[in-house]
């Protein structure tokens, strides 16, 4: 499945990105893709902590195109230092 929207994003601990639903429509597809060299972090309906989320390593992916989460996914940075990744997701 392709993505309707692709976007390279700027983290960190400070910067934290929010992927929301384009309203009235409905997420079919999801990924974030971590290019940076470090670890990123992210969660679903609230925003993800030191001690809470899901861990991304460096040069890893997360993909869901069968049943992706329907809530804001936030994702946030591991060091102060500014961290790019992509992320993209489709709608129906």
């Amino acid at each position: 499945m392709s993505a309707d929207y692709q976007s390279s994003v700027v983290v960190s601990l400070s910067k934290v990105h929010e992927m929301k639903i384009t309203k009235g429509r409905r997420r079919t597809y999801l990924m974030i893709n971590n290019s940076s060299g470090s670890a990123i972090k992210f969660d679903f309906g609230v925003a993800p902590s030191d001690f809470s989320g899901e861990s991304l390593p460096a040069a890893a992916r997360y993909e869901r195109d069968s049943n992706p989460p329907q809530t804001t996914v936030f994702i946030r940075g591991t060091t102060a230092a500014d961290q790019i990744i992509n992320t993209g997701q489709g709608f129906e």
